[in-house]
């Protein structure tokens, strides 16, 4: 029994009054006139020991209406116990989703993942089922569901334990929706034997914005299937660096430029940007000082590049977070590739193709492009070290032969059908290839038909790129494939013609153009779509490696093609052995790489700059994508529960009214004790007269 007003619970100290009451000694008012007491022989008063309770039932019927008193307005009430409602499932099916992305190397956010964990595993029941995946950019199983049932929950945890002790967050970018998904899946094959437990997703996560949500919305979800939110919290004011290439100069050259990032609930806005030591924590030289308002990003002019025989970085400082404040920027190598030209022109007329060739395939910081012009048959070297061959005219007999037996060995071949007369030219450096050439309709002509799925024209795939209509040519050539040609017709005029045509030869292949670029054939030198065309054959032969030595950790290096056994040095400055053409993705740790050779070729590797992006999400975003979300019940201040509390005891005391009872217990008590008090006095009364009588 509980009381809604214990205090009054003190009046039942009142009950003393009628025991003491009961314990005085009544001395009788009556007097009896008597004679002289002088003749009587005086004794002294006898003393009883203790005084004896006199009319116990009448005491005890007081203590008890006092008693009953007391309870009433102490409002008594009987506690009572809701029965909660069962559920179908006895047991739960659960998967716990932890982080490791780069974004958890901030401050005790792998910490407090680790913690969060321990308190899902630990809530677990031996009848429950539990299943376990770190993810980054993809999911990792610490435990699976299947392995949870044969284990003890004191065993689960355990092990658990001694998995992640080895385990530390990646430096990959974060995917929610892939994460999710894998977990899905899990629950999908699991519910297939048993539909009716209840199935919950841990989400573990900072559930940073830089995150990917992508995969979520249009999600297929299991019954009884809900999403938990675990959202780790830790101290903001982050700022991140994202290196932006730039036309004519290198990534960390003078000229380059970088992005400043400032997180969106940052509470800092200067910064120090410079180069630095990789590792170090100070700049080399003086920091350029930087102003970024929460939530905003700057671009940033770098300053010249220091002198160091080692590897330096990027450093930005002035913010709570270092994981993403280094930025790596390979050193600028530049390469020499030979395009050897058969025609016979005049460099400097600007009627021929070899003009517009020269000035297509300009020297940049990265690589250097020599067109050289042939007037005789190439060296044997020549050929060897070519990147591409142009043939535009005419070849001597004598240089033919060489040429066919290089395409075969692997080298790339542009043959510009200036006149009919160069067929027989082709059929022998492409035999297989099986094309007749003649001169074309004299009707103006535009491209038509492009196919974008070629690698030569994959660049120009999006809409924004792909319109070819606006290049005019007035001279082109009709070539037709006879029966069995291995050659593909990669674009066409608007006619039908092959315009473009690609024939593999051996390990080698020869792009054919039915019409030149210069001025007098089309306006295809002039437009737009010639420099990239030209850099993509150059591509395809192998001779020119990747535009790009930036990559994100995870993607592989653009090792050049054609190549034999590479020695790639990680950061850590093991050499490691690249097979032949094979790719090497083993870059999960920022910095720089370098292949080894003359010159060495260097590849900043670098986390993905979305990372850095640490603003939390909302949880409404996730509802937005049709997640089912577990709600969680709200924080509530020890001050409300009292209340709540308090509220409750009102109310259940207000339906039970037990005090009504004891009031009426203490006036039947009263009404019994006057008729008994009462009864008694008339009875002494009457015995008192009938003594005097």
């Amino acid at each position: 029994m509980s009381f809604l007003t214990p205090l009054f619970l003190l009046g039942g100290l009142a009950i003393a009054g009628p025991i003491i009451y009961h314990l005085i000694r009544h001395i009788t008012r009556q007097r009896v006139q008597f004679s002289s007491l002088l003749f009587l022989e005086q004794s002294p008063p006898q003393i009883t020991r203790k005084s004896r309770l006199q009319d116990i039932f009448l005491l005890i019927l007081r203590c008890l209406v006092i008693a009953a008193l007391a309870l009433a307005f102490a409002r008594p009430y009987v506690q009572k116990s809701l029965a909660l409602p069962t559920t179908k499932g006895t047991h739960k099916r659960i998967v716990a989703l932890v982080d490791t992305s780069a974004s958890m190397r901030r401050a005790d956010l792998w910490t407090k993942a680790r913690s969060e964990l321990d308190k899902v595993v630990s809530s677990t029941r031996p009848e429950d089922e539990l299943a376990v995946l770190t993810f980054d950019r993809t999911s990792t199983a610490l435990l699976r569901l299947e392995e949870s049932r044969a284990l003890p929950v004191g065993e689960r945890k355990a092990r658990l334990q001694q998995q992640l002790a080895n385990i530390k967050p990646s430096w990959n970018t974060g995917h929610y929706g892939n994460a999710v998904a894998a977990a899905v899946e899990l629950l999908h094959e699991a519910a297939m034997n048993d539909a009716d437990a209840e199935q919950l997703i841990y989400l573990i996560t900072d559930f940073q914005e830089g995150g990917r949500l992508d995969g979520l919305q249009g999600l297929e979800w299991p019954k009884n299937t809900r999403v938990s939110l675990v959202n780790l919290e830790t101290s903001a004011s982050n700022a991140s660096l994202t290196v932006l290439a730039e036309a004519g100069a290198p990534s960390g050259a003078k000229g380059g430029r970088v992005r400043v990032h400032n997180s969106g609930d940052s509470r800092k806005e200067q910064f120090k940007l410079g180069w630095a030591v990789p590792g170090a924590l100070t700049h080399l030289g003086k920091p350029l000082d930087v102003y970024v308002a929460p939530g905003k990003s700057q671009t940033v002019t770098v300053p010249e590049r220091p002198s160091s025989n080692g590897p330096v970085s990027l450093l930005l400082t002035g913010d709570d977070h270092l994981f993403d404040n280094q930025l790596f920027v390979a050193a600028a190598a530049q390469q020499n590739v030979s395009v050897l030209y058969f025609g016979g022109d005049d460099p400097k007329d600007t009627a021929q193709p070899l003009y517009y060739l020269q000035r297509a395939l300009e020297q940049d910081p990265r690589q250097k492009i020599v067109v050289t012009n042939l007037i005789r048959p190439p060296a044997p070297e020549q050929l060897q070290n070519a990147g591409l061959v142009v043939v535009a005219g005419q070849m001597p007999d004598d240089a033919v032969a060489p040429l066919a037996a290089a395409i075969t060995t692997g080298k790339t071949v542009l043959l510009m059908l200036r006149s009919p007369e160069m067929g027989p030219l082709l059929a022998r450096l492409a035999p297989d290839a099986k094309l007749t050439v003649q001169n074309g309709p004299t009707k103006d002509a535009l491209f038509g038909q492009i196919s974008f799925d070629h690698p030569l024209f994959a660049p120009f795939a999006d809409p924004r790129f792909s319109d070819f209509t606006k290049i005019r040519f007035w001279k082109r050539r009709a070539v037709s494939l006879d029966s069995g040609s291995n050659a593909r017709v990669i674009a066409r005029f608007d006619d039908n013609s092959p315009a473009i045509l690609h024939a593999p030869v051996g390990q080698g292949s020869i792009f054919i153009l039915a019409s030149g670029w210069q001025p007098a054939d089309s306006q295809l030198a002039l437009s737009s779509k010639f420099v990239p065309l030209l850099y993509g054959m150059l591509d395809h032969s192998g001779a020119v490696r990747s535009g790009t030595t930036e990559v994100r950790v995870g993607e592989a290096l653009p090792l050049p093609k054609g190549r034999g056994e590479a020695r790639v040095r990680v950061p850590s400055g093991e050499v490691k052995i690249v097979p032949a053409d094979a790719a090497f993705t083993d870059t999960a740790t920022p910095g720089i790489y370098v292949m080894e050779g003359t010159p060495p070729l260097e590849f900043a590797v670098n986390m993905d700059p979305s990372e850095g992006r640490t603003k939390p999400r909302t949880l409404e975003e996730l509802e937005r994508m049709g997640v089912p979300i577990k709600e969680q019940p709200p924080a509530i201040s020890p001050a409300t529960v009292k209340s709540e509390k308090n509220l409750m005891a009102v109310e259940l005391e207000n339906r039970q009214k037990m005090w009504r009872w004891f009031l009426v217990a203490a006036v039947a008590g009263l009404l019994l004790e006057s008729a008994i008090a009462g009864w008694k006095t008339l009875k002494r009364s009457s015995g008192e007269s009938a003594a005097t009588a």
